[in-house]
């Protein structure tokens, strides 16, 4: 097997974005679901009651008050 030094095949890879005007390969990303698809009401009812049942969610009026004390607004 061939061994690269680190910055020859960093150096090889530049060059190859450079030819490209990309990355010199093609990148997938293989979402699930689109997040910016409308929802139904149902749909949109659901989905905040299964966060709320996470409890990752704060109250606005905390983030508010730490927002303010923190940048001094």
């Amino acid at each position: 097997m061939w061994k690269i030094a680190s910055n020859k095949s960093n150096k090889i890879f530049l060059k190859q974005e450079v030819v490209t005007n990309g990355f010199p390969f093609e990148i997938k990303r293989h979402a699930v679901s689109n997040p910016y698809a409308p929802m139904t009401e149902k749909e949109l009812l659901t989905k905040l009651k299964k966060s709320g049942e996470q409890e990752k969610f704060r109250d606005a009026d905390d983030v508010i008050s730490d927002m303010r004390s923190k940048y001094g607004l």
